[in-house]
């Protein structure tokens, strides 16, 4: 009698522990949680590429029309996320404009440094973009 209630308590067992899981959060076993994922820059400002010497606070409530690049300030310059947004036409050019110090530079000025947007400089302070891309480092 003993040896038939040992096995089936072993099926029962057995299928109990089939049917949960053995994975169990930090929270669910008491402890506090400990993320080890790295945390993510969100914007807090924008470029706008007509004015590239102007940083503006991103308002959620308002919509920006031309071509922009939505950011964070950092020990290093202004750091972009995302690529060019907003509307406008392209251009085709080799002129470059460095993120980080937010200045225009022409074809001639040397080797950009990422984070850098390729296109045509009109000015000192206004920038259009060949392409919505930035190169980054």
């Amino acid at each position: 009698m003993l040896k038939k209630c040992a096995a089936v308590l072993a099926v029962v067992l057995a299928a109990a522990c089939a049917s949960t899981s053995t994975k169990q959060t930090a929270t669910e076993a008491g402890s506090p949680s400990k993320s080890i994922a790295t945390p993510r820059l969100q914007a807090t400002n924008y470029i706008l590429l007509s004015d590239t010497d102007t940083l503006f606070p991103i308002d959620d409530s308002l919509s920006v029309y031309p071509f922009h690049i939505r950011g964070t300030v950092t020990n290093q310059g202004f750091f972009p996320i995302g690529n060019v947004q907003g509307h406008g036409r392209l251009c085709t050019g080799t002129d470059w404009f460095s993120i980080a110090d937010q200045k225009v530079h022409k074809a001639g000025d040397g080797t950009p440094v990422a984070p850098y947007i390729l296109g045509c400089a009109k000015g000192n302070t206004s920038f259009v973009p060949a392409s919505r891309e930035i190169v980054m480092p």
